[in-house]
């Protein structure tokens, strides 16, 4: 079974924005973020839903860049994607335009891509999502397997920097930037800010549903990504364990926006593996 159509990037951060229908009602703009444990809604989005919100149990914590959540909990009983429908989902509400002062109706994350083999083809706006037993398409496709990284639900990917490595990287489509802790800039001697790296996780300010963070940015000569590779790209240095309450799990950093959008992001949940297609040859 296969689901593929056309999506818009917000030019605000390369967020992949998707079209989704909640109990029959919109659609509304929800961003991919395989970074993101579950599907979040926005309090408008539940207010025009008509559903109810509640307290989360005190062991659930949100954190992101910038410090502490507030979240709530609801439950909806259908979201559709295309074709695909998802029935009695648990997601998260969030104060996402008070956090971003903008229109931002949610996110979708991994409890509801846990179930696919999705496909992110960056260079021509497409998105699939498919069920099979992961053999049925994609022959072509030069897999490498993924860890969730310490237990969590983040797909952890093996990353070489400057021929350095491997790192465990968290592949986020979710990050406006690609980012290394301090720790592993420190093993690399990459400790000089690069000139002009002012964007946000690239260095100056980093924002997140969190609030804001400082970092900077490094130069890096050449970024590899399973058998992907950039060069002379800009790399952030943030402290990732502000970012989640999963932060032991990010403990070397996050590849995001800036590298996925040159090629076809393809993450196989069932089957724990991943492929980077060059974005010339994904068609």
């Amino acid at each position: 079974m296969e689901m593929k159509f056309e999506f818009d990037t917000d030019a605000r951060c390369g967020h992949v924005a998707l079209p989704v229908h909640i109990n029959g009602e919109g659609p509304f703009l929800l961003h991919l973020d395989t970074g993101g444990a579950r599907t979040s809604l926005s309090h408008s989005v539940v207010k025009k839903l008509g559903l109810e919100a509640t307290d989360p149990p005190k062991e659930m914590e949100a954190v992101g860049v910038g410090g502490p959540v507030d979240i709530k909990l609801s439950k909806v009983d259908k979201i559709e994607i295309g074709t695909e429908v998802l029935e009695d989902e648990e997601i998260i509400v969030v104060d996402f335009e008070g956090i971003f002062g903008t229109q931002f109706d949610g996110i979708i994350g991994h409890s509801m891509l846990k179930h696919y083999k999705m496909t992110v083809d960056y260079v021509n706006q497409t998105f699939k999502l498919e069920k099979d037993n992961g053999n049925a398409s994609n022959k072509s496709v030069e897999w490498a397997g993924f860890e969730y990284l310490d237990g969590t639900h983040l797909v952890g990917v093996p990353v070489h920097i400057n021929e350095n490595g491997p790192y465990m990287f968290a592949v986020d489509t979710g990050s406006s930037g690609n980012v290394m802790t301090p720790k592993v800039a420190q093993d690399l001697g990459l400790m000089v800010p690069a000139a002009g790296a002012s964007d946000a996780c690239s260095g100056g300010d980093c924002a997140g549903v969190g609030g804001t963070m400082t970092g900077y940015g490094v130069q890096v000569r050449r970024l590899t990504v399973g058998s992907a590779a950039q060069e002379d790209v800009i790399v952030g240095v943030i402290d990732l364990k502000v970012v989640s309450s999963k932060g032991d799990a990010l403990d070397n950093g996050i590849i995001g926006y800036p590298f996925l959008k040159d090629y076809q992001l393809i993450i196989d949940y069932p089957n724990e593996r991943f492929a980077l297609v060059n974005g010339q040859n994904s068609n």
